[in-house]
């Protein structure tokens, strides 16, 4: 008797069942999670994804400080890596939204994604470094970067990353706002973005204290030796002038968060930062006024008195956000800070540009000349690339920024052949162009194969 066998192409014929795209976010924090959208300098994220549990063989992105509405379907089997920056050490990974569950073996976590968009945090803390102090006499604080270690940064295939602009000059927690200046990413003395902070009367170096009466310490702008900031935070760190908290308002975007802050985003730069709208100020024996605003600090002085940066936590749009002059009633009031950075030198720009990619990359460091930056070229699948200098195909160059330095990668699909062979070895079908790790969708003759003593074969 012979039996009837039916045999399927696999590689070529395979469907499967998901119920839908889901939206996934993932960001990096220090000590607590929050949804801030910049480099938060503790560390960085790759993720990975397969449709089988332990094989996790698709990049979704690498070495990113953030991403935001990355869609996969429900179903699929996800990695995520957190690598921790110099200074700074992998705490946990925290969760929420749709994902409930996850599994973690240190700095690398598993799950599966769930039906409904979910939140994953990776947390850092800071494993050593201090605080420093600053003088100035007779002006604002301000540093030189040196020349540091070289820097090591990727550039991406289609699909594998976006373009960014990266500021080596600026240390840890200080972000690039463009025409607005460098901005620090807390208050002085906030363990986090979202934090309030420490308080300080104007023109006192002394935090956390407040009275009811005060004398100025400087009928002018405030300098380096009675500005808070560079006290607690070290040279280069300064509370920001009227003008420069005028600049952070008219050139960024703002928007109000569910955590009672303003998010803070330049266009140009694309960097974001985060404040508080909801801290108060100090006065007399009240321990807390006015929490419907975030009182801010300026350096700037007028007319007998000091200016402030009133925040709104009642409102939504940057319109609310103003300067106020301080009535002689209120100069005793203590506020809250949230520094600038300023620093000399000059700038050097590394820019390399993606062909076949779609994306342009910026590196800029301002400082001592003779940085070295180290580019890598990551790939997404069925992708090669190439320099334009004639130099080899290899994935790694070292670049020393003493001028501006412009670049381009080209990306070209790496492709194969398909043959699709009878069991005689007679060719059925050929394509040709395909993308190198993808299956080409079969449309040639029905495979045969002759009966024997035992078997009948259909395909």
């Amino acid at each position: 008797m012979k039996k009837l066998f039916t045999l399927f192409i696999l590689a070529i014929f395979s469907s499967q069942m998901w119920a839908g795209m889901v939206s996934g976010n993932f960001y990096c924090n220090k000590e607590t999670k929050t949804t801030v959208t910049s480099s938060c300098g503790g560390g960085t994220i790759t993720a990975k994804y397969g449709t089988t549990s332990g094989n996790y063989n698709n990049s979704m992105f690498s070495d990113r400080a953030y991403y935001t509405g990355y869609s996969l379907y429900d179903g699929r089997y996800v990695q995520v890596t957190a690598t921790a920056a110099a200074g700074y050490t992998f705490k946990e990974w925290q969760v929420s939204g749709g994902l409930s569950s996850f599994s973690s073996s240190g700095n690398v976590m598993t799950f599966t994604v769930p039906m409904g968009s979910y939140y994953v945090h990776a947390i850092f803390t800071a494993s050593s470094g201090g605080s420093g102090s600053g003088s100035g006499s007779g002006s604002r604080s301000s540093v030189v970067a040196a020349t540091t270690s070289a820097k090591s940064v990727t550039v991406y295939a289609t699909g594998s990353g976006s373009g960014k602009t990266v500021n080596y000059a600026l240390p840890d927690g200080v972000v690039d706002m463009g025409t607005a200046g460098y901005w620090r990413t807390k208050n002085v003395g906030g363990t986090n973005e979202i934090s309030a902070g420490d308080y300080y009367q104007w023109g006192s170096t002394t935090k956390n204290t407040y009275a009811s009466s005060y004398t100025l310490p400087t009928s002018a702008d405030l300098i380096s030796t009675n500005d808070a900031a560079t006290t607690a935070l070290g040279a280069g760190y300064c509370i920001p002038t009227k003008a420069e908290w005028d600049r952070l308002i008219s050139s960024c975007s703002w928007s109000r968060s569910a955590y009672n802050t303003y998010i803070v985003t330049n266009t140009t730069t694309g960097n974001t930062i985060e404040i508080p709208n909801n801290t108060g100020s100090k006065q007399g024996s009240s321990s807390t006024y006015s929490t419907a605003l975030g009182w801010y600090w300026t350096s700037s002085y007028n007319s007998g008195n000091p200016y402030i940066c009133a925040l709104w936590n009642t409102k939504d749009t940057k319109e609310t956000v103003g300067i106020t002059n301080f009535n002689s009633a209120k100069i005793y009031y203590s506020c809250y800070i949230r520094p600038i950075y300023n620093m000399t030198g000059t700038l050097y720009t590394l820019t390399v540009n993606v062909v076949n990619g779609g994306t342009t990359y910026t590196y800029k460091y301002k400082g001592a000349s003779g940085q070295v930056v180290n580019v890598s070229v990551g790939y997404a699948a069925g992708y090669t690339a190439a320099w334009n200098d004639a130099v080899s195909a290899a994935s790694a160059r070292s670049f020393t920024l003493t001028s501006d330095i412009t670049k381009t990668v080209t990306y070209t699909s790496s492709t194969v052949t398909a043959t699709f062979n009878n069991y005689d070895g007679t060719q059925l079908a050929q394509y040709t162009n395909v993308v190198s790790g993808t299956t080409p969708s079969y449309s040639g003759a029905t495979p045969t194969k002759p009966e024997d003593n035992y078997n009948t074969y259909e395909f």
